[in-house]
């Protein structure tokens, strides 16, 4: 597992939400948060996403290639999301690169409903090249 930076460089610059994205800043000077960091000398990246306990969706995660991205930990945490009504949570998970060769990947993030014919409420989606 060769150094991630690459890997996330390519993803800051491609990362796009879809729908409900994070409220954007007010100002230049007061940067919205990002939802996601790198640590473990930028070989772990780790996502942290606001929910609600009370709303009855969680967030879900695809891997486009498993090969190349695996999934470490993950939890949720009652009581931490700011600007949530209801009982706040935040959603934590931690990825690992696993490939040794150079691999394209998409990490899809979902915060979605238990009823499978609703849509998702918010997408995130990360575009990353693991090298």
């Amino acid at each position: 597992m060769k150094k991630l930076l690459s890997l996330l460089l390519i993803a800051m610059l491609a990362c796009f939400p879809i729908a409900n994205a994070e409220v954007a800043a007010d100002d230049a000077q007061n940067p919205a948060p990002l939802w996601y960091e790198l640590s473990g000398e930028d070989t772990i990246l780790t996502v942290r996403l606001p929910g609600n306990n009370k709303d009855g969706m969680d967030w879900k995660f695809e891997i486009s290639n498993p090969e190349a991205l695996e999934l470490l930990t993950h939890e949720e945490i009652e009581g931490e999301s700011e600007g949530m009504a209801g009982a706040p949570t935040t959603y934590i998970a931690s990825f690992m690169s696993t490939a040794s060769a150079e691999n394209d990947v998409s990490l899809i993030l979902r915060y979605v409903s238990d009823d499978p014919t609703e849509a998702p409420f918010a997408t995130r989606v990360l575009q990353l090249n693991v090298s």
